[in-house]
């Protein structure tokens, strides 16, 4: 009896322990399932915030591209007109050149004349020089007291 008591004994201690082991088995797999759980709704919500921040930034990056394109079409036209005006000045300032040299050239045909008459005398030239100022007027329209 003593023997089969002991048996007894220890079948219920091996039975008690074995149910102790089961239940914190359960209790782990329980705790980690939950784990896991919480672990897949914040990757969730870790996702969510990401995909927002995402589309955050590449708005942000479409309108900064959208303000650089527009800098680059406002810088276009400042050059073109820039080149306008440049090109302006230089067309002038050719005209203006070329009138000059138009003058200089009427008056030494002009006084070249005057040399080659009989007598280089000032009432010999002044006919010539007076002629050559209205000539050079209409040639040269700034020649004509500054028009």
């Amino acid at each position: 009896m003593y023997g089969k008591h002991m048996n007894d004994i220890c079948n219920r201690d091996l039975s008690e322990c074995k149910g102790q082991f089961d239940s914190l088995e359960r209790e782990i797999r329980a705790e980690f399932g939950n784990l896991h759980r919480f672990l897949d709704e914040e990757e969730c919500k870790d996702l969510e915030r990401l995909k927002r921040e995402q589309g955050r930034a590449l708005k942000r990056l479409k309108e900064r591209e959208n303000d650089i394109y527009q800098q680059r079409k406002d810088l276009e036209k400042a050059v073109a007109v820039l080149n306008s005006k440049l090109a302006e000045e230089e067309s002038s300032k050719m005209l203006k050149d070329i009138q000059d040299l138009i003058k200089r050239e009427v008056y030494s045909l002009i006084l070249c004349y005057a040399c080659l008459t009989t007598r280089p005398s000032i009432i010999n030239i002044l006919p010539h020089l007076i002629w050559s100022k209205q000539i050079s007027g209409q040639i040269c329209p700034a020649a004509r007291g500054g028009q």
